[in-house]
C-alpha cells in the first residue's frame, strides 16, 4: 500500500500544477486546454506504470519508521510461529476498499458501453447527405455510422475505432439547420477524439475513485472539450447567435436522460448550458485549433515533467528493511529486546526494541549487507551474519533466543607449610544473569579440597569445568568434562568430587524448569 501512497502523492502533486496552469491559460483557446487536462489525465494513468519499469532516483531524507508492507521469508534458526502485524490487516483493509472502489466505478464504465451497444444495436440507422458534407469540411475521412434511438434523450457520440452518433427520437422533427448544427458538434467530437480522451477519463476516475482532485480534473476536461467542439462548429461557418439559439432551444425540448453514458460524449448538458452560451457569445474569445506541432510540444513538455517525477522515490516507498519476531526456546514472544543492525559496507547501525509482540522493524535502511544482533538479559546473544538487502526488497528475520550459559567461579586456597603464615580462603564469585526469566542460582555449594602433597610441592592451577543443570538442579555428572587442557589431574580430581555435589534452583522459562550449560571455574592458589 506504499506504492499506492506514494503514487498518489505524485498524482496530487500533478494535479495541482495542472489547476495552476489552468488558470494561467483562462484566456487561451479552449481546444489548448483541453490538451492540457488530456495530458495531465494521461500523465496520472501512467505513473504507476512508470514507477515499476523506471530506474529509480533516491531522495536523501531521514526515513520514518513504520512497520513493514511486506517481506520476504529467510529461514530462521528453529521453528516459531510468527505473530502477523497489526498494521498487516490495517493495509489489507485499505487495499480491499480501493479494489472495491476501483470495481465499483469501472463496472459503471463496462455497464455504460454494454447499454449503449444495446440502443445502438435496436436503433434506426440514418443516412442523411450533412454527414457526408460535414465530414468533408471536418476532412474527416473515417466511416462514422449514425442512428437514431429511443433509448436516448440527447445527441450523443461513443465509439473508438467505430464511431457511433446516437440522435433523439424527437430528431425526426428538426429543422435542417438544428440537424446540421448538432451533427457539425458531434462529427467535430469525432474528429477530435473526444471519446478516447472521455474512456481515458473515466479510468483515471476508476483508479483514483477516492481523490477529489481527479472528478474535478475530468470534469474540467469535458467543460473544455464541449468549448472546444463549440469552436469548431462556429468555424464551419456558423454564426454564434444562431448556434447558441439552437444550444438552448434543444436543452429546453430534450428531455432528462435516464440514462448515465460514461462512455459517450453528449452535446448538451443542461448545468453547462449558460458556461458555452457565454462563451459562445463573447467576440474577445480565443477559437484556434490546436496544431499538429503544438500538440507534439505540449507533450514533450507533458513527457518532461512525469518521467523524472516518476522516477523520484523516497526511502520509504523502497519498501526496503528488515523486520519480524524474536521468539524464545518454547515459541513464546520476547518483548523489549535489543535488536540492532549494523551497515557492514558503511559501519552504521540502528537500534530498536521489539515491542509486546515481541516484533520489531527497521525501514527505509540502505540496501547492503547487514549483522543483526539481539540482546537480552538471560539469553545467549543472537547474531545472524552477512543478512544481505537488495533495493526494494525486505527481509524477514525471526529470531530464536537460547538460554545463556550459568558461570560460577570459585577460589581453593592452600598454603605452604611456614609457621608465620595461616592460610586464607575467599568467596565464590559469581556471575548475575539478569533479564526476566528466572535465572538458575547456586544453593548448595562444597568447596574443592586442596590436595595437601600439591601444596607442599607449591603448585597452583585452574581447572575450568563445564557441566549441565538438570531440570532438578543437580549436574549431570556424565556431562562433566575438564575444559582446561593444562589442568593438574589431583587439582581437576579435587574440583570435579566437589562440584558435582553443589545444587541449584533451575532456569525457569515462562514457569518452565530448562536445562542450562554452566561453566564452573575452579583457582587453586597458595599464599
Amino acid at each position: 500500500m506504499l506504492f499506492l501512497a506514494i503514487t498518489t502523492i505524485k498524482a496530487t502533486l500533478v494535479l495541482i500544477m495542472a489547476f495552476g496552469l489552468a488558470l494561467a491559460l483562462r484566456r487561451a483557446a479552449a481546444a489548448v486546454r483541453h490538451l492540457m487536462w488530456t495530458l495531465v489525465i494521461s500523465g496520472v494513468l501512467v505513473l504507476p506504470v512508470l514507477s515499476l519499469i523506471l530506474p529509480r532516483v533516491p531522495v536523501t531524507v531521514r526515513p520514518v519508521r513504520s512497520s513493514v508492507e511486506e517481506v520476504t521469508v529467510l529461514a530462521p534458526r528453529t521453528p516459531a510461529p510468527p505473530a502477523a502485524p497489526a498494521s498487516r490487516d490495517r493495509q489489507q483493509f485499505v487495499f480491499y476498499a480501493w479494489l472495491a472502489g476501483v470495481l465499483i466505478v469501472s463496472g459503471r464504465l463496462v455497464m455504460g458501453v454494454f447499454r449503449i451497444s444495446l440502443s445502438t444495436r435496436r436503433a434506426t440507422r440514418l443516412e442523411n447527405p450533412l454527414i457526408a458534407h460535414i465530414s468533408s469540411q471536418l476532412a474527416l475521412r473515417r466511416t462514422i455510422i449514425v442512428v437514431r434511438s429511443d433509448r436516448t434523450t440527447i445527441p450523443l457520440a461513443w465509439g473508438i475505432l467505430r464511431p457511433v452518433i446516437l440522435l433523439p427520437a424527437e430528431s425526426d422533427q428538426w429543422t435542417v439547420e438544428r440537424t446540421r448544427i448538432v451533427l457539425s458538434h458531434e462529427l467535430a467530437h469525432v474528429k477530435r477524439r473526444d471519446c478516447v480522451t472521455q474512456v481515458l477519463a473515466q479510468i483515471a476516475c476508476a483508479l483514483y475513485w477516492f481523490h477529489p482532485l481527479i472528478w474535478l480534473a475530468a470534469r474540467q476536461l469535458r467543460k473544455e472539450r464541449e468549448q472546444a467542439c463549440d469552436d469548431q462548429v462556429l468555424s464551419l461557418g456558423n454564426r454564434a447567435s444562431a448556434y447558441a439559439d439552437h444550444l438552448v432551444e434543444l436543452a429546453k425540448s430534450l428531455r432528462p436522460a435516464k440514462r448515465c453514458w460514461p462512455v459517450a460524449v453528449a452535446m448538451a448538458q443542461p448545468h453547462e448550458l449558460e458556461t458555452r452560451v457565454l462563451a459562445l457569445l463573447d467576440p474577445q474569445r480565443r477559437r484556434e485549433r490546436m496544431t499538429r506541432m503544438g500538440a507534439i510540444l505540449c507533450a514533450v513538455a507533458a513527457a518532461a515533467f512525469i518521467l523524472p517525477l516518476s522516477t523520484l522515490r523516497a526511502p520509504a516507498q523502497e519498501r526496503t528493511g528488515i523486520g519480524g519476531s524474536v521468539y524464545d526456546a518454547s515459541g513464546a514472544a520476547v518483548p523489549e529486546a535489543t535488536v540492532t543492525v549494523s551497515n557492514l559496507d558503511t559501519g552504521s547501525e540502528d537500534t530498536t526494541v521489539t515491542n509486546a509482540a515481541g516484533e520489531y522493524t527497521f525501514i527505509g535502511i540502505p540496501a547492503g549487507r547487514y549483522l543483526l544482533k539481539v540482546l537480552k538479559p538471560g539469553f545467549a546473544i543472537f547474531r545472524q551474519q552477512d543478512v544481505k538487502l537488495t533495493v526494494n526488497s525486505a527481509v524477514r528475520l525471526d529470531p530464536v533466543l537460547e538460554i545463556g550459559g550459568v558461570s560460577e567461579s570459585l577460589e581453593v586456597v592452600g598454603h605452604v607449610h611456614r609457621p608465620p603464615q595461616a592460610p586464607l580462603t575467599s568467596s565464590p564469585h559469581r556471575i548475575r544473569v539478569g533479564g526476566n526469566i528466572q535465572a538458575t542460582k547456586l544453593t548448595y555449594q562444597v568447596k574443592p579440597l586442596y590436595p595437601e602433597t600439591l601444596q607442599q610441592q607449591g603448585i597452583e592451577g585452574t581447572v575450568l569445568l563445564r557441566a549441565i543443570i538438570t531440570k532438578d538442579g543437580t549436574l549431570n555428572a556424565p556431562s562433566m568434562m575438564v575444559i582446561s587442557t593444562l589442568a593438574n589431574p589431583e587439582l581437576a580430581k579435587a574440583a570435579i568430587d566437589a562440584v558435582k555435589q553443589w545444587r541449584y534452583e533451575p532456569t525457569l522459562l515462562n514457569g518452565e524448569p530448562l536445562e542450562v550449560a554452566t561453566t564452573i571455574t575452579v583457582h587453586f592458589k597458595l599464599q
